[in-house]
């Protein structure tokens, strides 16, 4: 790092804490945290949010990069005596999630200097997966290239 640069935690605060308050703001007041693992919720919907990886963009100086940011959007839903209108509920909110991360594919600083911006956000992949008798979850596939200057 150099001299003259700060340290910032990149992931988590410009794009995994946006990320969550975006989700926040829409299933108010299901449970939406970080964390690698699920964690038992009271509730039948919860979202787990969780980065991945990332890979190298591009390096335009040492203080100035681009690189893109995978994050797991995992969408939980309890099914316990599982009818025909649950899997209707899960589809309902699987697209209502996928639209909510694609309308929100440019998150933009503004004036905020402090402040690091998306670009290219998109949803890569959907899957569905049974947890267990009665726990299925969504899972998306995020990722959006963030650009520190």
């Amino acid at each position: 790092m150099a001299k003259t640069t700060d340290y910032s935690n990149i992931t988590y605060n410009d794009v995994l804490l946006p990320i969550r308050q975006i989700l926040r703001e829409q299933y108010n007041p299901s449970p939406i945290y970080i964390s690698p693992f699920f964690m038992q919720q009271s509730e039948d919907f919860s979202i787990r949010i969780f980065s991945t990886r990332n890979e190298f963009v591009s390096l335009y100086s040492n203080t100035t990069f681009s690189r893109r940011i995978f994050v797991d959007i995992v969408q939980y839903n309890s099914v316990r005596n599982p009818k025909e209108y649950d899997y209707e509920y899960m589809y309902r909110e699987m697209e209502r999630t996928n639209q909510i991360l694609t309308n929100n594919h440019a998150k933009d600083a503004g004036n905020d200097a402090n402040v690091i911006s998306w670009i290219e956000g998109q949803v890569e992949e959907i899957e569905f997966e049974n947890v267990t008798e009665d726990l299925m979850a969504v899972n998306f596939l995020f990722s959006c290239i963030i650009s520190r200057q």
